[in-house]
């Protein structure tokens, strides 16, 4: 049911995360149901998926494991709205906690070809190629033997904004980064970490220095990721596999200091579009309802089954692959009806089929087929700043 995609491995994952968040997800769910009934709030509730669609509250209960990397999910969805870049670019939200890093090529975020991985665990659920490391905003600062380390804690707000210990925040305030809050007390923050004879604009320069070489690292890992993966088209060959990014953009809070730091380190021009402190939002308001299902058809056997309805049928005459995408397709706008989703195209994930042999002699094929209604954002917007 949550899965009929090939691989045990990813499907066995896939229903170990399931079962391990279901309790917490259920009361998530009963609490957002219960708001919304305290304030006489009809509306129907989605919950965002990896891939940047969204599901119905009820179907997402019982798919609890398609809800995780959704914060970074909506992140993507929402600098697609806002602006979409259309070279090779990494786009990074800084948040208060993470930097959610995405990489993008032809206007459109890369797409895990491998499903997404939790703590290194493969799993069917599809998802953007992206990474969450540990450096926001309200990232804690340590001084080590070596230097210094930035989060992945987060300790509460920045002292420029009423907090009690030096963030990353009031690092790149002091080192002129960004301008925001109270400058004297960011100030007052640095040089609490001050070892004799150094200033409070050194120690600030040495934090931002930390908190940027960590997402570097993370984003070369990345690289060399979707560098080794396996070749699969006539492209791949041709222009491999390697990403060479041309542009950085940044959203989120922490953008502005952080990401253009990033930039001088990495020799990479930045765009911050107007609305970046709302990325998130926008993206998380913005996405389309969607829905996945598979498709599996044995010709021989004479019978195709669409693993998550649970139904087995015997196949028309002249099955083909044409055919099978037309029933897949037909089923998920079915189902998309039944839940009151919009209509929208659907589009194939993946499909593949192999011919069998039974005593010697060809005897059909099996197909395998995995489609969905497309996910994306229901409109484009203009992001406008405001100064209060």
């Amino acid at each position: 049911e949550l899965s009929g995609e090939l691989n045990f491995v990813r499907r066995t994952n896939s229903a170990y995360f399931a079962a391990a968040v279901y309790k917490t997800f259920k009361n998530f769910c009963r609490q957002v149901q219960d708001c919304l009934k305290e304030r006489n709030i009809t509306a129907p509730v989605h919950v965002l998926k990896a891939d940047g669609g969204t599901l119905p509250l009820d179907i997402a209960l019982k798919q609890p494991v398609e809800t995780i990397f959704t914060g970074p999910a909506a992140s993507v969805l929402g600098i697609e709205a806002l602006g979409a870049p259309q070279v090779k670019s990494i786009s990074l939200d800084v948040g208060g906690t993470t930097t959610d890093i995405a990489f993008w090529e032809n206007g459109l975020p890369l797409i895990a070809r491998h499903g997404a991985k939790v703590a290194g665990y493969p799993t069917a659920v599809r998802s953007f190629h992206m990474r969450s490391v540990g450096i926001g905003g309200d990232s804690r600062i340590r001084r080590t033997e070596t230097g210094f380390e930035v989060g992945p804690e987060r300790i509460g707000l920045a002292m420029a904004v009423g907090g009690c210990e030096p963030t990353l925040s009031d690092a790149l305030i002091v080192a002129g980064r960004v301008g925001f809050g109270d400058k004297a007390a960011a100030h007052k923050g640095m040089q609490q970490l001050c070892l004799m004879g150094e200033t409070a604009a050194e120690v600030a320069s040495q934090v931002a220095e930390a908190a940027v070489s960590i997402i570097e690292a993370t984003i070369n890992e990345m690289l060399h990721e979707w560098s080794i993966q396996p070749v699969y088209t006539v492209n791949d060959v041709i222009k491999g596999t390697e990403f060479e990014p041309e542009l950085l953009v940044g959203v989120g809070g922490g953008a502005a200091g952080l990401i253009m730091a990033l930039g001088e380190r990495m020799g990479l021009p930045v765009e911050i579009p107007a609305g970046a402190t709302v990325a998130n939002a926008v993206g998380a308001a913005l996405a389309r309802p969607t829905l996945a299902a598979s498709l599996r058809a044995d010709t021989t056997e004479g019978y195709y089954l669409i693993p998550e309805s649970g139904h087995r049928e015997r196949l028309p005459s002249g099955f083909s692959m044409k055919m099978a995408e037309e029933l897949l397709a037909a089923w998920l706008h079915e189902q998309a009806k039944a839940w009151q989703l919009p209509g929208q195209e659907a589009e194939v994930i993946s499909k593949e089929f192999f011919r069998t042999i039974h005593g010697y002699y060809d005897s059909g094929e099996i197909i395998s087929l995995r489609m969905q209604l497309k996910p994306g954002i229901l409109q484009t917007v203009i992001g406008r700043e405001v100064a209060f």
